[in-house]
Formats: C-alpha cells, sequence, structure tokens
C-alpha cells in the first residue's frame, strides 16, 4: 500500500506493514525506530531525538531522505539488504553503520558534519558507490570480516584516516579519492586484505597510504599528493602489491622497509625513495589514468560541499 505521511509519521512507521511505500512530506521528530519490515521510505526530512534515527533489520529502502541527529548516529542496518538511494545525512557522530549479516546498497548518498562518515563491520557486505562522505574523524572504517565494493567515493576527513580498513576485512576499493586529511589518506593494519584501484590520497598529515601489522593489499593505480612523512609508507609485518604509483609533493615519496611485490618486481629492506618522480630505478608510473578519473569527482565533491553550506 502506498500512504502520503504528513503528520504521525511513528504511528504510521509501527503499522507499516510488509511491501508498504510512505510518501514523507515535511520534518518528523522520531525517536529511535526499527524497522523489522520491507517497506519503502521516500521523501522527507527525519530528525532522531534518540541514539540513532532509524535501524534496518530487513530490506528496507530509504529514497531521497534527509536523515538529520544533532546528538546521536544517523542510520544503522544489521541485516536484510537495506536500499539507501539519495540519501542525504548530517548527524553528530556515524552516519552509516552496517553490520551483522546486512548487505545493503548505499548510492548517491551524502554524509556531512559527522564523527564517522561510514562503518561496515562484521560479516556485512556493502555495495557502495557514489557517496560523499565530509566528517570530523574517520571517513570511511571498515572492519571485522566485512567485504563488498566501494566505488566513486570522496571523503574529506579530520583528526582520523580518510579510509581505515583493519582486522580481516577485504572490501574492493575503485575511484576512492581522499580530499583532505588531518591524519593519514588510507590506512590498512591488523590481517586486512583489500585491493585499491584507481584511488588518490592529497593534502594528508600523514602518508597517503599507511600499510602495518600484519596487511596485504593489493594496490593498482594509486595517486598520493601533497602527503606528509610518505606518499606510500609498508612498514612492521605488513605486505603490499603496489603497481602503478604516482607520487607527488610528499616529504619521502615510497619508504618500504619491508618486502613488497612494487610493480611486479620485488624490493626490500629499507627501501626509501625521495625523488621527484616517485620512481625508483628507473620505474615509470603510469597512473595518470588514475588522476583522470578522480578529479571529476573531486570536483563533483567540491560542488555538494557548497550547495550543502
Amino acid at each position: 500500500m502506498t500512504r502520503t505521511v504528513k503528520e504521525g509519521l511513528e504511528q504510521a512507521l509501527r503499522d507499516a506493514k510488509e511491501g508498504d511505500v510512505l510518501l514523507i512530506e515535511g520534518r518528523h521528530e522520531l525517536p529511535e525506530m526499527v524497522l523489522e519490515e520491507s517497506i519503502t521510505l521516500r521523501g522527507g526530512t527525519l530528525v532522531g531525538t534518540g541514539e540513532r534515527v532509524l535501524k534496518l533489520l530487513a530490506d528496507v529502502t530509504l529514497q531521497e531522505l534527509t536523515v538529520l541527529n544533532p546528538r546521536g548516529h544517523g542510520v544503522v542496518g544489521m541485516a536484510g539488504s537495506p536500499r539507501l538511494d539519495r540519501v542525504q545525512l548530517r548527524v553528530a557522530e556515524t552516519g552509516l553503520a552496517f553490520g551483522g549479516s546486512a548487505t545493503p546498497w548505499v548510492g548517491g548518498c551524502r554524509v556531512a558534519g559527522c564523527r564517522t562518515g561510514m562503518t561496515v563491520q562484521d560479516d556485512a557486505v556493502a555495495w557502495v558507490e557514489d557517496l560523499h562522505i565530509q566528517s570530523n574523524g574517520c571517513g570511511l572504517f571498515i572492519r571485522g570480516r566485512a567485504s563488498g565494493n566501494f566505488s566513486q567515493v570522496a571523503i574529506m576527513a579530520g583528526q582520523l584516516a580518510g579510509v581505515e580498513i583493519c582486522g580481516q576485512a577485504s572490501p574492493v576499493l575503485v575511484g576512492v579519492a581522499v580530499v583532505a586529511s588531518g591524519a593519514g589518506g588510507f590506512y590498512v593494519h591488523e590481517q586486512a586484505t583489500p585491493e585499491l584501484h584507481g584511488c588518490l590520497a592529497q593534502h594528508c598529515a600523514l602518508p597517503g597510504l599507511e600499510v602495518r601489522g600484519q596487511a596485504n593489499p593489493t594496490v593498482d593505480g594509486f595517486v598520493a599528493r601533497t602527503c606528509s612523512q610518505a606518499g606510500v609508507l609498508v612498514h612492521q609485518e605488513g605486505r603490499a602489491t603496489l603497481m602503478e604509483l604516482e607520487l607527488e609533493d610528499c616529504e619521502v615519496s615510497l619508504d618500504v622497509r619491508v618486502t613488497v611485490d612494487l610493480a611486479n618486481r620485488v624490493y626490500s629492506s629499507h627501501y626509501s625513495d625521495d625523488t621527484e618522480t616517485g620512481s625508483p630505478d628507473g620505474m615509470a608510473p603510469s597512473a595518470s589514468s588514475t588522476a583522470s578519473t578522480a578529479w571529476p569527482l573531486l570536483q563533483s565533491f567540491q560542488q555538494s560541499l557548497s550547495t550543502s553550506a
């Protein structure tokens, strides 16, 4: 059943049945709502007064919603296959959080003003495309055994890494750009084994990409620009396969203190390169395709920030 809701949204959510579509008009204050039926919410503004605005435990669809919570979290999904389509969130804590067995799809969403933009943990498998995050802490945090595909994500982070991947997480990141970070760009540690394809980090206070612990990422096409300490740092027991690097205006372009597979060639034991090109032993990086893919994404991100302001 499809119905328009102008008032009494809390009760409408409690009464909703499987397959219902609620067309929401206006602004509605809500306590934390747990949705256990596969329903669709479209339009309107939800203002949370509790710890979270929505907790999703079914195949819930959120479409063209605005979610606000000045004191807590935004949307949490712990089961089912929720679908978030062009949702805008401005919350104090975490904008989007998925865990348990959830398999969310997130497309065209914007998260701003939060402590953490998006977290994926436990055994959740996320499919994300066209996501913009402006956070005071970490932008994208993937941990546990989480996996999935994250493409065309732009992040402006605060005092934590733009992207942190840890535990045994194994996501695939394609065209993910950290626009600026008060810490590092991509921080991969513990036993994580992500794939990074065509990713970019710029204006970071720490390395553009740091690999440590027992992590072992595969990186194919990575651009680091104006990153302090190093463009790419691999240390402790970390390992990495690094291909197609473009490292510019970093204090040290490439700092490798362990054995890695670098563009199908092995470099080992405290290799450090700080040349202008960041190309050890004459290896010519060809990551220009990465930059050409990333810049339109960054321009779109800047436009979305000016619009939200």
